[in-house]
This record gives C-alpha cells, sequence and structure tokens, in this order.
C-alpha cells in the first residue's frame, strides 16, 4: 500500500468519524444523551451501527473519545526538559491533550458532561485509565522507589484534576486569553492553601 493511498485512507476515516460525531452531537443536544439510540446516531450519520461501533466502541467514546488529545499528551511527555519542574511538565502534558480538541467542541462536550450521569462516571474512568501515562512518566524522570511512585501518582491526580478545572474555566469564560493564565492562577492558589 502507497504512503498516498495510506493518507487517503486516513482522510477518509476522519471524515466518517468527523460525520458519526457531529451526528451524535446534534441528536444529543436535541433530545438528552439517554434519549438517543446509537441505531438513530447511525441513520442520522448515513452509516450502519456496526460502522459506529467500530469507531466508537461505547455510545460515551461518541462524546469523549479524544485521540488527538492522547496522541497531544504522549508527545508533550517525550518532550521533557530537565530544569521543567515535574508539576508543570504535568501540567503543560495535560494542555497539551485538552486543547487538541476544539474549544467549540470542548464546550458541546462539557454541557453534555454536565447534565448526563452516565458521561459523568465514564470520565471518571478515562481519568483513572489515563493515570499510568502520567505516574510512568514522571518515574522514567527520576529515581524508582516505592515513595517515588507515590509521589507521581498524587501528582499526576492533582495536576490533572487542576488543569481539568482552568480548562473548564477558559472555555466557560469564552476561551479568551491562554487557557495557561487560568492554570497558573490555580496553581498559585493550591500551592498558598499548601503553605497556610
Amino acid at each position: 500500500m502507497t504512503v498516498e493511498h495510506e493518507g487517503l485512507r486516513a482522510r477518509r476515516r476522519r471524515l466518517t468519524e468527523d460525520r458519526i460525531t457531529e451526528a451524535a452531537y446534534r441528536l444529543f443536544e436535541a433530545a438528552s444523551f439517554e434519549a438517543v439510540s446509537v441505531e438513530e446516531i447511525a441513520a442520522a450519520a448515513e452509516v450502519s451501527p456496526r460502522t459506529v461501533y467500530r469507531y466508537f466502541p461505547t455510545k460515551e467514546d461518541l462524546v469523549l473519545a479524544n485521540p488527538g488529545g492522547v496522541d497531544a499528551v504522549r508527545s508533550a511527555l517525550a518532550q521533557a526538559d530537565p530544569q521543567e519542574s515535574d508539576v508543570r511538565y504535568l501540567a503543560r502534558a495535560m494542555v497539551a491533550g485538552l486543547t487538541a480538541r476544539s474549544p467549540e467542541d470542548a464546550a458541546r462536550m462539557y454541557r453534555l458532561i454536565e447534565r448526563t450521569p452516565a458521561l459523568q462516571a465514564r470520565v471518571l474512568q478515562v481519568t483513572w485509565g489515563s493515570q499510568p501515562l502520567l505516574v510512568e512518566a514522571l518515574m522514567v524522570r527520576g529515581r524508582r522507589t516505592r515513595g517515588a511512585e507515590r509521589r507521581a501518582r498524587l501528582l499526576a491526580q492533582t495536576v490533572a484534576n487542576l488543569v481539568r478545572m482552568a480548562h473548564l474555566d477558559w472555555i466557560s469564560a469564552g476561551h479568551r486569553g491562554s487557557v495557561w493564565t487560568l492554570v497558573d492562577e490555580a496553581l498559585s492558589i493550591l500551592k498558598d492553601a499548601l503553605t497556610t
């Protein structure tokens, strides 16, 4: 298979993914996440239910899947600067992942999550599932001891939640300015809280 053919195939896949996602969002926003079936999404996207499941294994993935985000996190973690603090290193990777999705798409996602318990539960699963990647990246930067692993887990969980909150605040404020302003503010608040 040629590189050109691979590129065409990837573009077609992306277009199909986008068509399915857009159809799902339109239907979820018009009714609710719970009220819409995969069959209805497939019909709106003009594909089969089997195709929907091939791209999105669960209905929740139609809202939460962010493959570009995972790649962005991995890429940011691979660009380690020895002078960078562990907290800043993790924050930079999380910001890269969250901003891989357009602010408009992120706003739509957050609105659906806010009103859908099933999506809130799935977000928790996704959050826990991403922790090993962040923990391992931190462990590679330092010594592998039990204390270091505990520290890495604590930092990964804390920084990931802090950055998500800052990102949500940025989206809610109309994504004006830099998300980093809100991340830095949140980090300062946490630092102050821990030293008082």
